[in-house]
């Protein structure tokens, strides 16, 4: 290798590591954002302990949660919050309507793909797996746009693979909810009351809305 040759291949190596540690400085930069907003889009979908236990986490505005037991569904719904770099967690029973928050440290791996929580006042800890396997997948992906003035939810954002049959509309509230697979554009229409939106095959809440 000649010496213009190895200028060439240091100069290379020079930029590759310095996009390398730009690309890394702005996804933590993103991060740091997204905790500061009081999210993390890390932790959107659902996750699966080897006891049963169910957690699901959805980055809205507001950011929603649930936590259930395999063969029982979601029976807790809420919001979460990052504060502090810790997990707050709002937890609302759907059968009794007791509340209560509980608070979590909590800590990703470097894929993503598992998740710890370890309570704040128990020190309980939970090791949940990301589950990439699902019926049709990401639904946690879907974000939409309300509209007061018209009464409608339009979808601003999906995954693929997703089906209108695969939802309903539960609390107080009402809606049309379209046929077919789910297209960015497609509307809930005629919306009234509070609006939750419900994944039924796991009974978990992908979001709520409360229409005048």
């Amino acid at each position: 290798m000649n010496k213009k040759t190895k200028n060439i291949v240091i100069v290379i190596s020079v930029v590759a590591i310095v996009l390398i540690i730009v690309i890394g400085g702005l996804f933590l930069l993103g991060i740091l954002f997204e905790k500061s907003q009081g999210f993390d889009s890390r932790l959107n979908g659902y996750w699966y302990s080897d006891e049963g236990e169910i957690f699901y986490f959805m980055a809205f505005s507001p950011s929603s949660f649930g936590h259930g037991v395999l063969g029982e569904g979601v029976t807790d719904h809420g919001g979460y919050q990052i504060e502090n770099d810790k997990l707050v967690c709002n937890y609302r029973n759907e059968y009794t309507g007791n509340k209560t928050d509980k608070t979590f440290y909590y800590s990703l791996s470097d894929n993503d793909e598992t998740l710890t929580l370890t309570e704040v006042d128990t020190g309980r800890i939970v090791v949940l797996k990301k589950e990439w396997e699902t019926i049709d997948k990401d639904y946690s992906s879907l974000e939409f746009i309300k509209d007061d003035i018209n009464k409608t939810l339009t979808v601003e954002s999906c995954g693929e693979n997703l089906i209108w049959d695969d939802l309903e509309i539960g609390g107080t509230g009402a809606g049309i909810i379209p046929d077919g697979s789910i297209d960015v554009g497609d509307v809930i229409s005629n919306c009234s009351g509070e609006i939750i939106l419900i994944y039924t095959p796991m009974q978990t809440m992908l979001g709520s809305w409360t229409f005048s």
